[in-house]
């Protein structure tokens, strides 16, 4: 991995299911997903720029552009959203308009207040659960790049994504009482009640 960070400590940026490895780059907001067979990695998919693994052979060339060819070299500063930001940002913006009514504008007015915290956020932290899900962390930059022993609790959200539809499941805040029950119920192992929980 060039020009890159990946948090190895307490596998922030590396997570085991079987045989499907995923390893997170923090300075290109990547998500890596490799298959292990018979002692050897072989490249599935990468999830950030892109979400569905057939771009590479619908957009090679854009596809196979190393990072230093970029000004500035980091992918979360280029100009443009890349698809898991925007899949992200529509489906927060989705919530606020589903929980607004005619006479309460509030959740979508506090919406717009918000989106330039939420345009903001970077994935600092993943885990797969199981072969289909991720669970993602969207905190702040400077959370990110703050020593394990200086940081302080931040808020932040956690995603599910599923990786086979390329959709996000739900987000919910770390102080969200949904997302503590969802926590208390399930397991790691107990995936498929979790998800299933998750979409409903």
């Amino acid at each position: 991995f060039k020009y890159d960070k990946i948090n190895l400590s307490h596998n922030q940026g590396l997570s085991l299911c079987n045989s499907l490895l995923a390893i997170l780059s923090l300075q290109q907001q990547t998500i890596h997903l490799f298959e292990i067979s018979n002692g050897t990695l072989t490249h599935l998919q990468d999830i950030g720029r892109f979400c569905y693994p057939e771009i590479n052979t619908i957009l090679p060339d854009l596809t196979e552009i190393e990072p230093e060819q970029f000004l500035p070299t980091d992918a979360v500063a280029e100009a443009w959203f890349t698809t898991l930001k925007h899949r992200f940002l529509c489906f927060l913006l989705r919530r606020a308009e589903e929980q607004s009514s005619q006479t309460d504008r509030f959740p979508l007015l506090n919406h717009f207040n918000k989106y330039a915290t939420f345009k903001s956020l970077r994935i600092s932290k993943m885990q797969l659960l199981g072969e289909r899900h991720l669970l993602l962390k969207y905190a702040n930059e400077k959370t990110i790049t703050q020593k394990p022993s200086d940081s302080s609790p931040q808020n932040c959200l956690y995603v599910f994504y599923d990786i086979k539809t390329t959709e996000i499941l739900s987000i919910h805040e770390n102080t969200s009482e949904s997302f503590l029950k969802i926590y208390e119920r399930h397991t790691v192992s107990d995936i498929q009640l979790l998800t299933l929980s998750v979409a409903t």
